[in-house]
């Protein structure tokens, strides 16, 4: 089991957790229940409950309080008006166009349980199997579900290819 839990845990047990961003800062979370998220850039830190990464951006949230983090440049813009927060994103084009990627104090716990669901759902130890079954079964001249068996040979790992990117590129786009 120790094999498994490669992550880091901290005093705040299993839901406390640390990452890098994407340039390199720290985002952290003690594990407390509506607990905050710290982001550590140089030597400023800042706590928020929300927020998402957008072109070297992190903009993030906390009740009435509104951050714009430039990662390139390692500067922190506050604002306490919700409307200048506003036309500062807007002018700078930081407002996703198609998908805003919100995070909350929930960003780097899904990595940690991913050996857990594969323990507890075989589904991703059959599907390679199932994969490769229906592989070999269209080398062989049968057009019993010839869709569903074309389907999956294509589909498993385009969905893989998906996953891996969502899951290696927090960016909203």
């Amino acid at each position: 089991m120790l094999i498994t839990l490669t992550s880091t845990c901290f005093a705040g047990g299993l839901s406390a957790w640390e990452e890098c961003t994407p340039n390199g800062n720290k985002l952290y979370h003690d594990g407390e229940a509506g607990g905050l998220i710290e982001l550590t850039v140089k030597d400023s830190s800042i706590w928020f409950k929300h927020f998402y990464f957008y072109k070297r951006h992190i903009i993030a949230e906390i009740d009435s309080t509104f951050y714009i983090v430039n990662e390139k440049n390692n500067t922190i813009e506050e604002f306490n008006n919700e409307s200048d927060f506003k036309s500062t994103l807007n002018k700078k084009k930081l407002i996703p166009v198609f998908i805003t990627r919100w995070y909350n104090v929930n960003y780097g716990i899904d990595k940690f349980w991913i050996p857990f669901s594969l323990v507890l759902l075989p589904i991703p130890f059959l599907m390679p199997i199932i994969w490769l079954l229906c592989l070999i079964s269209l080398l062989f001249k049968s057009n019993k579900i010839l869709l569903l068996r074309k389907l999956i040979v294509f589909g498993y790992p385009l969905i893989g290819i998906l996953i891996l990117i969502i899951y290696n590129f927090p960016q909203s786009f």
